[in-house]
């Protein structure tokens, strides 16, 4: 562990050829360690262990493929060799992240004694409701994405937001950027492209994903869906449709 780095989980140590020996040779303990646990379990509980496993390996697979680093949804060549070259160095955690961002909501609940409050979402498009005000954190850059139609607490929220980000980026090095985007405006495929366009999936599955479109009118929910339109790419799904035709037609989910 590098003595310059409190958190591992974000932070780029392997600074030479020494750093990127140690750095390998702690992700091999971790995959080992998580090896051992998978022979020890139960029968049962490696099946549903190494089921889980392949789900999350094949949702980092989707992000890796079709987000900034690999894809060219941002157009901006350099920003992809950059992220290259940290996901070259990084340990298993810090990868993770860089590959699968994280999503925060920062919602007003003015009937509670804590009347702000933090929750995590999946990282998809429709989680971009214009009502709420979102943290994205990318590791190496954290957006706060604030919606058009915010009716109350909104520069609150902004602050609630900004004190968030200052705790989670408190122990991270180096620091990464930061940037304020405005919900309707063109700056918002910075966010987009590490999202997955859950607006293609089926109603039901998507409420699976976010249980809360339950409550969201129909109306509503084709106008929030239509403002992904533009995106190209492939669900989630719709890419595991593809795959489990060309690349993997036994596995069964």
């Amino acid at each position: 562990m590098c003595a310059m780095c409190p958190d591992t989980a974000f932070a780029l140590c392997a600074r030479n050829h020494l750093g990127a020996l140690d750095s390998r040779k702690e992700n091999a303990e971790v995959l080992v360690e998580q090896a051992h646990q998978l022979v020890t379990s139960s029968e049962t509980a490696i099946q549903e262990a190494v089921k889980t496993l392949i789900e999350e390996y094949l949702e980092k697979l989707y992000f890796l493929l079709h987000g900034p680093i690999v894809s060219r949804m941002l157009q901006q060549r350099d920003l992809q060799y950059y992220l290259l070259h940290l996901l070259s160095r990084a340990s298993v955690t810090a990868v993770s992240h860089l590959v699968k961002a994280k999503l925060y909501r920062i919602s007003y609940h003015p009937e509670e004694s804590t009347q702000f409050r933090v929750s995590e979402y999946p990282p998809v498009t429709l989680a971009l409701r214009p009502d709420k005000v979102v943290v994205l954190d990318t590791l190496t850059d954290i957006y706060i994405w604030i919606g058009s139609q915010i009716k109350e607490k909104k520069e609150e929220l902004l602050d609630q937001a900004k004190m968030f980000v200052e705790q989670l980026t408190a122990d991270r090095f180096p620091a990464p950027s930061r940037a304020v985007l405005l919900d309707d405006t063109a700056s918002n495929r910075f966010v987009d492209c590490y999202l997955m366009p859950l607006h293609k999936d089926s109603l039901g599955l998507q409420s699976t994903v976010l249980p809360e479109l339950n409550e969201v009118s129909a109306d509503d929910l084709r106008q929030l869906t239509a403002k992904f339109n533009h995106i190209t790419l492939k669900s989630f799904n719709q890419w595991l449709e593809e795959i489990r035709l060309t690349v993997i037609p036994s596995l069964a989910y």
